[in-house]
């Protein structure tokens, strides 16, 4: 049995295709992709003057949080010069949780959240961010999860979040 013709459909039952719809589609992804590029290379954070406060923000993402002092073995080393960036060490290692209140930890700052700790004294707090502690209150793991954390390291960023406090 044969289809009657209609203007909408060729003998093969398909629907004709106009023959400028190919230049059509080609032309309209171009202007896309040309659209696209102009708005990406226009914003603010890919011009020139962005750039060095970029490579700014990178290095100090990149800076290492301490320094290592290699010595022969058996040898007295002088730490009483060696300094502990509490800032970083936070920024590194505590601010994950500290920041924003992850498993019960106090927030920077926040005074009635760490009036409790304080009034147990900073030994206890140093023992607590050294050694963990589970509680009622939250989970603080062993040196903020960061085993390679030095006592030292634990003391300062504990040190920096208590001068936040006043």
């Amino acid at each position: 049995m044969a289809v009657p013709d209609s203007p909408t459909a060729n003998s093969l039952g398909r629907l004709p295709i106009p023959i400028w719809a190919g230049p059509g589609v080609f032309i309209t992804v171009a202007l896309a992709v040309l659209v696209f590029f102009w708005w990406f290379l226009s914003s603010p954070a890919a011009g020139p003057e962005n750039q060095a406060l970029q490579e700014k923000t990178l290095r100090e993402q990149l800076a290492p949080v301490g320094k290592m002092l290699v010595t022969k073995a058996g040898a007295q080393v002088n730490t009483a010069n060696v300094s502990v960036d509490g800032e970083a060490v936070y920024q590194s290692a505590c601010a994950v949780c500290h920041a924003t209140g992850i498993a019960g930890a106090p927030q920077l700052g926040d005074q009635d959240l760490w009036r409790g700790r304080v009034a147990a004294g900073p030994q206890a707090l140093y023992g607590n961010a050294i050694n963990g502690f589970q509680g009622a209150t939250g989970i603080m793991p062993p040196r903020g999860g960061n085993a390679a954390l030095g006592e030292a390291q634990v003391r300062a960023a504990v040190d920096y979040m208590l001068a936040a406090l006043e």
